[in-house]
């Protein structure tokens, strides 16, 4: 089944009833390949394929009209032409005319970068891999907290999918070490490690709640810090930090008055 997108923002899909979330998408020659999530995207994409991630960006099909031009005429779809904008704006909430310095990232056209430079080419943080000591342990905590569904699991490896792309990866120490030719530091019982999660729940209290349940170690209850969240501080099995937040302003719960420099 083919599906009909009018503009992607973020991830987010605009238009399009029953299209599945896009974190990507991919065309070869002339012609949109793919649009889907990232991983999906980039297992049907070929050799000869370019490909977007939606992550801060915003695609928008060109059409009969200016370019980034809202609402536009045109629709992308896998098996359509592959001509279409990239901004990292949402032309729904500003008008191009008023706002010149908002340029058009990229111009595609028939498949070809017609003006400016696809953002591809730069580094995108992808896959955040803690080495574990216990690794049935720290899935279990991780699958229990948080919920997010394993795409990958081995005896060495295990990797949760999370939402807008992101995935967390879960490594037994010792095939760490093989891979990188020395074994990590491990935290001693009690101790904290040098990593931290800064997550965003959709409610504070309740991942709060969850993270104990599963075996975190309360660090700092909720409190509002001095960036402006609202945030909570416990540690998993294996002494990293999990910061669990919330921007300041939609509060489910009363917070006390924690401050520090920096999240």
């Amino acid at each position: 089944m083919t599906h009909q997108y009018t503009l992607l923002v973020n991830g987010a899909i605009i238009t399009g009833r029953g299209a599945p979330d896009a974190s990507a998408i991919a065309w070869a020659g002339d012609t949109v390949i793919a649009v889907g999530e990232d991983h999906g995207v980039r297992g049907i994409s070929r050799g000869d394929s370019l490909i977007v991630d939606l992550d801060g960006l915003t695609v928008v099909p060109i059409g009969h009209g200016p370019v980034a031009a809202w609402p536009t005429d045109a629709t992308l779809e896998v098996g359509g032409p592959a001509d279409l904008a990239i901004l990292d704006w949402d032309p729904r909430n500003a008008d191009p005319a008023a706002n010149p310095s908002r340029a058009v990232i990229a111009e595609i056209r028939g498949g070809r970068v017609v003006a400016g430079a696809l953002p591809s080419d730069a580094a995108r943080l992808g896959i955040v891999i803690l080495a574990v000591g216990d690794l049935a342990r720290a899935t279990a905590f991780y699958r229990v907290a948080f919920g997010w569904p394993a795409e990958v699991e081995t005896p060495a490896y295990v990797e949760f999918r999370l939402p807008a792309g992101m995935r967390l990866g879960l490594y037994r120490r010792e095939a760490f070490a093989r891979n990188v030719g020395d074994a990590p530091h491990e935290a001693p019982s009690g101790s904290l490690a040098s990593t931290e999660l800064y997550l965003f729940p959709g409610d504070l209290v309740q991942a709060v709640e969850r993270a104990l349940a599963a075996g975190a170690r309360l660090l700092s209850p909720i409190a509002r810090r001095d960036w402006g969240d609202d945030v909570a501080y416990v540690a998993d099995p294996d002494g990293n930090v999990i910061a669990l937040a919330r921007p300041s302003g939609a509060a489910d719960h009363p917070v006390g008055s924690g401050s520090s420099e920096t999240p």
